[in-house]
C-alpha cells in the first residue's frame, strides 16, 4: 500500500526558450541584419503560401504517379477535377451528379482530350479543367479505356462496351468486329485482342491486319503500350513487342524504364511531407524535423523536399516519437528491451542521453517528459517514475512501508496507473485501480475522487495510447489536468472531488496532436484549438473534400486531411465556399430497335396457396403450394430450394429472377464418424429418399412434376463415394441450370448441384427417373460453374462451364462420366468476357458450339454481330437480331441450318407490351432460338414481370411464349407457398422507333 511518498531529486523550474535564437544559431539560416530597402524600388511582399496544398494522390488516370506528372493533369477529389498552378490549387468549375470515380487520357491520334466517369455515366473534356460534356449513360461502371486509331473503347465490368469517336463527339462503329482490347501508338502501330482468344496487329493504323493467334500462344494474356513501345504477354509465355516493320520480336521479360532515383538517405514509403504532418515537430517556418528510423530528417514544408538526414544513433525497428522541448528535439523511443531517449539541437546530430533497461512509455508535456519506469534497473513494484527536467533524469520513486502496518486501509492506492507531466517538471500520478485517485509525489498526498465519478469512463485516461510518447493529458499551473477523450476535451480538479467538466463543444470529428486539435462539427465546418479545448476558432476548411473526408492525423507541423496538407496551425477565417454547377447526367445510348413481344390475357387465371401450417413447426410452405414436411415423430428433414435465373461467371445476377424451378428434400441422414469422414449408420441410411418437385423451363401449365431418387443410386450413379451427400444436410438456396431439349421450344428439365461435383438432371417427358450425370474430377471443377446445357441423347448432355477469369469449356456429361470436348481461353481482363454468358449451340447433325454474345445489353447488329465459336474453325458471324421470327413462319420451318440453343440475357433483346397487363422496362430473358448466318428464329421466350400479391405472398410472375408448333403463352409464377398462372397471347412484332 503507498503509506508515503519521498521525491527523490528537488524540482527544476525551468523557463521556456525560444526554438530558434540569435545567441544560437542554425547553421544555413544566421541571424543578420536585414539589407536597407532600395529608395528607387519597394519589394512587394511575396505572396501568402495557401493554406492547403495536394499531397500523396495518383493522377486523376491512376497512373501511380503524382498529378505534374504531365502538363494537363490533376487528381479526383471528392468527384471534382482539381489541378494546380505552382503551389495554388485550381478547381473545375463543374461536378457530376454523382461524383466522378475515374479517367484517361486520350492521345493525339484518338482526338485527344479526356473521359471521365461516374458510377451512371462518361463525360469529355478538351483539357482536365475545361468544362464537362456528357457521353452516354452507362448500365454498369467503367472497367478501363483503351484507345484505337480513331475511337475510345469503353469497357464496363458488366461485360458491355461501345466505342466512342472524341472528335466526332459521336458513337462510333466498332472496328474490326470482334474487339475484345486495343493499343495504339501515334506512328500507327496498332495491337488488337478479338473474341475467342485471337490477336492481331497493324502497322498501319489499322487498315490492314496481320494475324498473330499462332505467334502469341496459347493466347494474348496481356496488352500493354509501355514507354512508346506495343507489348503483348502470352498466357505462361514470353513477351513480344511489335517492331515497326510489323514484326514481334520476343523477349523472356520486357524491359522497365528505371523508375527516377529515390534519395537514399529516406528509408520508409512515405513521401517526406507526409510523414512530417504525422508526425514530425516544426523547426521554424519552413522547415520541420521528423525521426526516420533512428535518425533525424528536415523537410521543407513547402516544396516537400527532403532537406537533409543526421547519421543513425537507433536501430531502425525501434518506434520513436519526437517532442520538441525548448530548445532541444527530444527522441523517446520504446524498444523491445529497453527505452531509449537521444537529443538534438534542431541543426544538429542526435546523441544518446539516456538509456532504460526495460520497455516502458513516455509522456510529455511542454517542457517535461516522463518515463513510466525506473531510472536505472530493472522493473520493480513500486519503482515509480522517471522524470526529465531541464536536461536533466531524476527518479520519482514511491517508497513503501510495511505491507501489513495499514492492510485494512482500502482507501489508499496501490500503484499508479500512468504519470500526467506538467509545466517545470511537475507530475501527478493518477490511481485506476481499487479506487480513483490522483498521487501528488511531492507531498505525498492522495486526492481520493468520489465513487460514482465519471473519470473512470475517459478511456484516453485510463491507459496511455500506442505511440511511446502520450501527449494527450497534462498538468496545468492551477493544479487542474487536462486532456483528450474519445468524446473530446475534459478537465478535472482533483482538489475537488476530481469534479469532470467535460468541453461545452462537441464535434463529430476530432484529431488531436497535444494541445492542440481540429475537430468538424455536424455542418463540415473546421474549428481549431489550441489549449486542450478551453477555446475554439473556426477555420478555413479544405478548398473540396471527400463527402467522407476527415482528418487522417495532426502534429504539431500541421495535420493531412485526405489528399490535403494543412501547413501548420493558422487562423485563418473560413471562406466562402465555391459552388460548382452540376451536369446533366446524359441518357444511355440507345442501341438498335428490338422487336416487341406483345401478349394479352386470353383467359382465367389459376392461383393456389398452401393449407395452414401446423402451428407447431412440423409443416413449411413448400414447392409452390404444397407444404414442406419437416419433421415426422424423431426424423427431420432438410430441404434445398433452386432458383432458376440468368448465370454470369463475374456479373452478380439473381438467382431466382424466373421464380423457383424446383425442390430438393430428404431426411436428414444418420452417419456414424469414419475412417475417411462420416459413412451410413446402416443399410437402411442408403435407401433414404431424396425428392425433387420442379417445373419445366418454357412450360406454360401450372403443373409441377416430382421424382425421387435414393441416397444409393445418387452415390453410385455419379461413381463417387458418399460423404459428400452425407454432409449434405441443411437448408440452401442454389441456382438451376436450364438444359435444352432435342425437340424444338422443349427443354429437357433441369441441371441441379448437389454435393461438390454431383449435379442430378431432373426431366419429365419420357424419362422414368432423374439422371446423376456429373463426376468431374478436381482438375475439371477448376474449370468454373456450369452455366448452361443441352440434351445430346437419353442420358448424355452438353454443358457449358465458364471460369472467373472468362475461360469457356464444354463438357460432355453423362452417368459417372465426363469429358472436355471444347475451350475458349479467356480474355486479358475479366471484365472483358461478354456481358452474357456464352451459350451452348447444337446443329441439326448434334454438332456442338459456341454462341458468344460479345453485345452485352445491346442487340447484335452486322456491325457487332454474336459469334459461333467450334473448334479450331475461324469465328462465323450470326445473323443481325434485326432477322428475328417465330419459328412457326415458313422461313424458319423450310430452315434447318444453325444452331439451337438457349440465351440467357442479362437484360432481353425483346420490348415487352403487355396491354392490359402490366410489364416492367427491363428484366432478364431467356430465349430457346435456332440461330444461323441468315436468320434468328424465336422457338421459345420466358422474361420477367412486375410483382403481384396473392393473399399475403409475393410472386415474380414470369411471360412464358413458345412459337414451336401450337403457340401458346402464359403468366406463370411457383414460389414457397404459392402459384399463380394465366393464359395469354403472345405475338412477336417488329420493333417501333
Amino acid at each position: 500500500m503507498l503509506r508515503r511518498a519521498a521525491l527523490l531529486l528537488p524540482l527544476a523550474v525551468v523557463e521556456s526558450l525560444s526554438l530558434i535564437s540569435c545567441s544560437s544559431p542554425p547553421p544555413r539560416a544566421p541571424c543578420a541584419a536585414a539589407p536597407a530597402a532600395s529608395s528607387a524600388t519597394i519589394a512587394e511582399p511575396p505572396p501568402a503560401p495557401p493554406s492547403y496544398v495536394l499531397i500523396g494522390r495518383k493522377d486523376a488516370a491512376g497512373k501511380g504517379a503524382n498529378f505534374l506528372s504531365h502538363d494537363d493533369g490533376g487528381v479526383l477529389v471528392g468527384g471534382r477535377r482539381i489541378g494546380r498552378r505552382g503551389l495554388v490549387p485550381q478547381l473545375s468549375a463543374d461536378v457530376t451528379g454523382n461524383p466522378l470515380i475515374g479517367a484517361a487520357r486520350a492521345p493525339g491520334f484518338a482526338g485527344g482530350g479526356w473521359l471521365f466517369w461516374d458510377a451512371n455515366a462518361i463525360y469529355s473534356s478538351p483539357t482536365f479543367l475545361a468544362p464537362l460534356q456528357p457521353v452516354s449513360g452507362l448500365d454498369g461502371r467503367v472497367s478501363h479505356v483503351s484507345f484505337a486509331p480513331s475511337f475510345a473503347l469503353v469497357r464496363l465490368h458488366s461485360g458491355d462496351r461501345f466505342a466512342w469517336d472524341l472528335r466526332a463527339r459521336k458513337r462510333a462503329r466498332l472496328s474490326p468486329r470482334g474487339l475484345v482490347d486495343v493499343a495504339a501508338l501515334e506512328d500507327g502501330r496498332v495491337a488488337a485482342v478479338f473474341e475467342a482468344g485471337r490477336s492481331a496487329v497493324s502497322i498501319d493504323g489499322g487498315k490492314t491486319w496481320k494475324d498473330t493467334s499462332e505467334r502469341v500462344a496459347p493466347h494474348v494474356s496481356s496488352l500493354e503500350e509501355r514507354d512508346g513501345e506495343l507489348w503483348l504477354w502470352s498466357a505462361g509465355g514470353p513477351a513480344f513487342r511489335l517492331a515497326k516493320d510489323g514484326n514481334l520480336e520476343q523477349h523472356v521479360s520486357v524491359p522497365v524504364r528505371p523508375s527516377p532515383p529515390k534519395d537514399p538517405r529516406w528509408t520508409i514509403p512515405e513521401e517526406p511531407l507526409e510523414a512530417a504532418l504525422r508526425r514530425g515537430v516544426p523547426v521554424d517556418e519552413r522547415t520541420a524535423a521528423v525521426e526516420v528510423q533512428g535518425a533525424i530528417a528536415r523537410v521543407d514544408l513547402r516544396s516537400g523536399a527532403l532537406l537533409d538526414v543526421t547519421r543513425r544513433v537507433l536501430p531502425s525497428r525501434t518506434a520513436c516519437d519526437m517532442v520538441r522541448m525548448t530548445n532541444q528535439l527530444v527522441l523517446a523511443c520504446r524498444g523491445s528491451k529497453a527505452s531509449v531517449v537521444a537529443v538534438a539541437s534542431p541543426y544538429g546530430e542526435p546523441v544518446i542521453e539516456k538509456t532504460f533497461h526495460v520497455e516502458g512509455s513516455f509522456a510529455a508535456s511542454e517542457d517535461t517528459l516522463v518515463f513510466h519506469g525506473p531510472c536505472e534497473g530493472p522493473q520493480r513494484p513500486g519503482a515509480g517514475a522517471c522524470v526529465r527536467r531541464a536536461g536533466s533524469w531524476s527518479p520519482v520513486g514511491v517508497v513503501e512501508e510495511d505491507a501489513g502496518a495499514d492492510a485494512a486501509d482500502s482507501s489508499t492506492p496501490s500503484a499508479v496507473s500512468r504519470w500526467i507531466p506538467g509545466p517545470g517538471g511537475a507530475l501527478l500520478g493518477f490511481v485506476h485501480h481499487p479506487t480513483l485517485a490522483f498521487f501528488d509525489p511531492v507531498t505525498g498526498t492522495v486526492m481520493q475522487c468520489k465513487r460514482d465519478n465519471s473519470i473512470r469512463y475517459l478511456d484516453g485516461l485510463r491507459s496511455l495510447g500506442r505511440n511511446p510518447v502520450d501527449r494527450s493529458w497534462v498538468l496545468g499551473r492551477d493544479g487542474r489536468v487536462r486532456g483528450w477523450s474519445r468524446d473530446g476535451a475534459f478537465v478535472i480538479d482533483p482538489a475537488k472531488d476530481c469534479a469532470l467538466m467535460p468541453s461545452a463543444f462537441d464535434y463529430k470529428t476530432l484529431l488531436t496532436a497535444g494541445e492542440r486539435a481540429l475537430g468538424i462539427d455536424a455542418s463540415g465546418r473546421y474549428w481549431q484549438s489550441k489549449d486542450f479545448g478551453a477555446s475554439w476558432l473556426e477555420v478555413e476548411a479544405p478548398p473540396w473534400t471527400d463527402r467522407t473526408g476527415a482528418p487522417s492525423s495532426c502534429s504539431e507541423v500541421g495535420c493531412a486531411i485526405g489528399p490535403w496538407a494543412r501547413l501548420g496551425w493558422p487562423e485563418r477565417p473560413p471562406r466562402e465556399p465555391s459552388i460548382p454547377t452540376t451536369v446533366e447526367q446524359p441518357l444511355v445510348l440507345e442501341s438498335s430497335p428490338a422487336p416487341i413481344l406483345a401478349c394479352r390475357g386470353a383467359g382465367d387465371s389459376k392461383s393456389a396457396v398452401a393449407p395452414p401450417l401446423h402451428p407447431d413447426g412440423s409443416t413449411e410452405a413448400g414447392f409452390g403450394a404444397r407444404l414442406f414436411v419437416r419433421r415426422r415423430g424423431e426424423e427431420e428433414s432438410f430441404r434445398v430450394n433452386f432458383g432458376l435465373g440468368v448465370s454470369h461467371p463475374t456479373a452478380s445476377t439473381d438467382f431466382a429472377s424466373f421464380g423457383l424451378a424446383a425442390l430438393m428434400s430428404a431426411k436428414v441422414p444418420k452417419t456414424v464418424d469414419g475412417a475417411n469422414g462420416p459413412s451410413p449408420a446402416g443399410p437402411g441410411v442408403l435407401e433414404n429418399p431424396y425428392t425433387f418437385q420442379f417445373v419445366e423451363p418454357f412450360d406454360t401449365p401450372l403443373d409441377a412434376k416430382t421424382v425421387v431418387l435414393r441416397l444409393r443410386q445418387l452415390g453410385d450413379g455419379a461413381g463417387l463415394h458418399r460423404q459428400g451427400l452425407l454432409t449434405m444436410t441443411s437448408d440452401g438456396e442454389r441456382v438451376g441450370v436450364p438444359v435444352m431439349g432435342q425437340a424444338p421450344g422443349r427443354s429437357d428439365g433441369l441441371l441441379l448441384p448437389m454435393e461438390g461435383p454431383i449435379w442430378v438432371w431432373v426431366r419429365s417427358s419420357g424419362h422414368r427417373q432423374p439422371s446423376v450425370v456429373l463426376a468431374l474430377s478436381m482438375e475439371q471443377t477448376e474449370f468454373g460453374d456450369v452455366m448452361g446445357a443441352a440434351a445430346m441423347g437419353e442420358d448424355k448432355l452438353a454443358a457449358g462451364m465458364v471460369s472467373g477469369e472468362g475461360a469457356a469449356r464444354v463438357v460432355e456429361l453423362s452417368p459417372g462420366r465426363s469429358k472436355v470436348i471444347a475451350t475458349v481461353p479467356p480474355p486479358p481482363r475479366s471484365s472483358e468476357y461478354p456481358g452474357n454468358v456464352d451459350a451452348i449451340g447444337v446443329d441439326s447433325t448434334g454438332g456442338i458450339a459456341l454462341i458468344r454474345m460479345p453485345s452485352g445489353s445491346e442487340v447484335p447488329t452486322a456491325d457487332d454481330p454474336a459469334w459461333l465459336i467450334r473448334g479450331a474453325e475461324a469465328l462465323k458471324p450470326l445473323a443481325p437480331w434485326s432477322t428475328l421470327q417465330t419459328a412457326d413462319t415458313a422461313a424458319c420451318q423450310g430452315d434447318s441450318s444453325g444452331h439451337r440453343a438457349i440465351l440467357q440475357l442479362r437484360r432481353r433483346w425483346l420490348q415487352l407490351r403487355t396491354g392490359d397487363l402490366r410489364g416492367s422496362d427491363v428484366g432478364p430473358m431467356m430465349a430457346m432460338v435456332r440461330w444461323s448466318g441468315e436468320r434468328v428464329c424465336l422457338e421459345a421466350v420466358m422474361t420477367t414481370g412486375t410483382e403481384l400479391e396473392l393473399r399475403g405472398t409475393t410472386l415474380a410472375p414470369a411471360y412464358i411464349a413458345r412459337f414451336a408448333g401450337k403457340p401458346v403463352a402464359a403468366r406463370r409464377s411457383f414460389e414457397p407457398g404459392a402459384e399463380y398462372g394465366s393464359s395469354l397471347v403472345c405475338t412477336l412484332e417488329p420493333p417501333r422507333p
